[in-house]
């Protein structure tokens, strides 16, 4: 029984954290002349560069 009183704790805090979040990205400024395609390159190059790090 404590084992499923966790995970329903567990399932409640993951459910808060997302709706705080939520909530954060509602609150923000809209960003003006966003280029989508130039911001998945530099994401990218983010990625790889993480990647090359974690070996």
């Amino acid at each position: 029984m404590s084992s499923y009183i966790c995970f329903l704790e567990n399932e409640r805090n993951k459910a808060n954290a997302l709706k705080k979040a939520i909530q954060a990205g509602l609150n923000s400024p809209r960003v003006e002349n966003f280029d989508f395609n130039e911001n998945l390159k530099k994401l990218k190059v983010v990625n790889k560069t993480t990647s090359k790090n974690k070996d």
